[in-house]
């Protein structure tokens, strides 16, 4: 099993202390995975903060029927790490689907045009990512 950007698994995230969905962002040269969490709310920071909602992208149910029972959020205003491929490989039974193709389309926008990320990590997120700007931005 190959870990797949713009893809969902379902992997427990220690830091919440409970399992979430996550997906690729990217995959270090060393195996690490950088993911962008779904999250069923959009916490308060975010909402507050229009630079931080700029990146975070609404997901249905409807779209996303293999993975998602409510409607949730990607949130592309970080990535998060904690698992490596071969630990995720290890797993077994985590991998859900590919998210949406009208979210996964809008990721590339946001990032590429985000001042949140460096422009090394916009680059790893650009190179990795399934779907490609189709002309970037001036």
């Amino acid at each position: 099993m190959a870990i797949q950007c713009a893809h969902v698994y379902l992997l427990r995230f220690n830091v919440a202390a409970k399992s979430k969905l996550l997906v690729p962002a990217y995959v270090l040269p060393d195996g690490k995975v950088r993911f962008f969490p779904i999250n069923s709310e959009v916490p308060d920071f975010i909402i507050k903060s229009p630079e931080l909602s700029k990146h975070t992208l609404p997901m249905k149910p409807a779209n996303n029927a293999r993975f998602l029972s409510h409607d949730s959020w990607l949130c592309c205003n970080e990535v998060i790490g904690g698992w490596t491929v071969e630990e995720i490989k290890k797993q077994g039974n985590c991998y859900r689907g590919a998210i949406d193709a009208a979210t996964m389309a809008a990721v590339p926008t946001i990032i590429i045009e985000s001042r949140l990320y460096a422009a090394k990590e916009k680059a790893l997120i650009m190179e990795q990512w399934p779907v490609k700007l189709a002309k970037p931005p001036a």
